[in-house]
């Protein structure tokens, strides 16, 4: 099955109307607040509005966009991947500071971070590429070549191609995908950039100058049998609508912050322009102006025979307390959209339960996330076997552990906890998980430090200590008795 190509979807540029640019693009804008919403492109002109560009000119995007996207996607890699491997690929890591896991793309980006930042395109457009290139083989022949080429860093590599960049692509019977092609940059042929269209597909690779594929200029084989082109899909794909590109999941929060953006704007258009008092006068018979310019606004002058006194005139403030009452529910209905009310806006006294419960969609859409970004690694270390010709047999698990620490009541529990007497064991481990529930979000402390009061805690919840303490309880108790009795 052949996709159709895709480059008209993402030229569409001019204008304030949104719907002419594909969901993948408006997202990106969003998040990094680039084209219409850093030169006001993307607000709304009224029908009869007559000082649009000034309008443009003062408007600010406020991105909630971008803090929802980071708070669905950091969070997976706040913990390092705990990797495990059977045999030995030197490219892989070579126990040192060489290998891919630590530069995964030829600028000595590690393989954790180069994910990180994939996974959050992946889930901020829908979709993201991880392409795996390499070198001649001959560099990887023997042990000395082997050696020269991690200090020259000649070994498989990754780089991203975002979706927008997808020229076409073609999938199999089983719903795979079996060939894509990307728009890049070409040479530059006398001064003017070009474009080229690289493909890809399971056996061999080709440039062409041409959108329709017809001018070949260069071609090769890889010979690895699968695809080195990896998916990192976060959206849902409609295998009846387009079976490699998905909707954007946040295309909606990311059209949410449009719109706020629009009545942003209008707000402050209303605060300009009728923030301040009018005076109104009577005139004379000789004065034949019905406006005056008084300080830094208008007066409007009335006619001198009427019973009328001067006075100051304001616009409704019913206007601008609408607007921003239809502020504040875009915000929350932003938040609710990413399953994030009770997590990232604004707080609230909330019970444990309460909280709990507010992040639990988050969580299992974290959990999920973890498990799809598990996947990539694997696809990842499989195409690098097919490169090396050396086996890894990779095993990598992601941390599940997402949830809402409240320190307080971390600590307060852990004090009820050690009041029990469960024992010095017991003791020792309740006081490490209340230091590290404390120190997790301090900056200043750093991992020799956590590292050494652990160790600290754990050499004085000796069983001496732990009798001490519980002697001093009992003494305490007797004493609370015999002032009862």
């Amino acid at each position: 099955m052949i996709v159709d190509q895709y480059g008209k979807l993402f030229n569409s540029r001019s204008g304030a109307d949104i719907n002419n640019l594909h969901p993948a693009a408006l997202c990106r804008h969003a998040y990094f607040g680039s084209h219409g919403f850093r030169d006001g492109n993307y607000l709304v002109p009224h029908r009869r509005e007559v000082s649009f560009d000034e309008r443009r000119k003062y408007s600010a995007y406020v991105n909630y966009f971008d803090r929802l996207v980071n708070a669905l996607t950091k969070p997976v890699y706040n913990e390092v991947p705990q990797r495990e491997w059977t045999s030995s690929n030197p490219y892989w890591d070579d126990s040192g500071a060489l290998g891919f896991l630590h530069d995964c793309d030829r600028t000595g980006m590690s393989l954790t971070r180069f994910l990180s930042e994939t996974l959050l395109r992946g889930k901020m457009q829908g979709v993201s590429f991880v392409v795996m290139d390499s070198f001649p083989e001959g560099f990887m022949s023997s042990a000395a070549s082997q050696k020269a080429a991690l200090e020259a860093r000649v070994y498989p590599y990754v780089y991203r191609r975002s979706v927008e960049s997808v020229h076409s692509a073609q999938v199999d019977d089983a719903g795979a995908l079996s060939q894509i092609v990307f728009r890049e940059p070409g040479p530059v042929v006398e001064g003017k950039a070009t474009r080229q269209y690289r493909m890809w597909d399971r056996f061999q690779w080709a440039i062409f100058s041409d959108d329709k594929l017809e001018k070949q200029t260069l071609q090769g084989e890889h010979g690895l049998g699968t695809l080195p082109v990896i998916p990192v899909t976060l959206g849902k794909v409609d295998e009846l609508e387009d079976p490699v590109i998905p909707a954007p999941p946040l295309y909606d929060i990311a059209r949410t912050n449009w719109e706020l953006y629009n009545v942003s704007s209008e707000l402050r258009e209303v605060e300009r322009k009728q923030g301040f008092s009018i005076l109104t006068y009577p005139r004379t018979a000789d004065q034949s102006d019905k406006t005056k310019t008084v300080g830094t606004s208008n007066a409007l002058s009335f006619d001198g025979n009427s019973s009328h006194a001067p006075a100051f005139i304001s616009p409704d403030v019913q206007i601008p307390k609408m607007l921003m009452e239809h502020m504040s529910k875009l915000i929350a209905t932003m938040f609710e959209q990413a399953s994030l009310a009770g997590v990232v806006g604004v707080q609230s006294a909330a019970s444990g339960i309460s909280k709990e419960w507010d992040f639990q969609a988050t969580r299992e859409s974290l959990r999920d996330t973890s498990r799809i970004m598990e996947e990539v690694e694997y696809k990842i270390a499989n195409v690098f076997e097919r490169y090396t010709q050396k086996p890894i047999n990779l095993s990598v698990k992601y941390s599940d552990n997402y949830g809402v620490t409240d320190m307080m009541s971390e600590i307060d529990r852990s004090r009820a906890m050690i009041d029990l007497g469960l024992g010095p064991k017991a003791e020792a481990q309740v006081k490490k998980f209340a230091f590290n529930a404390w120190a997790k979000d301090k900056d200043d402390i750093t991992s020799d430090v956590i590292d050494s009061v652990i160790q600290d805690i754990e050499s004085r919840s000796s069983d001496a200590s732990y009798s001490e303490r519980d002697d001093r309880k009992k003494a305490e108790e007797a004493l609370e008795d015999e002032v009862v009795l």
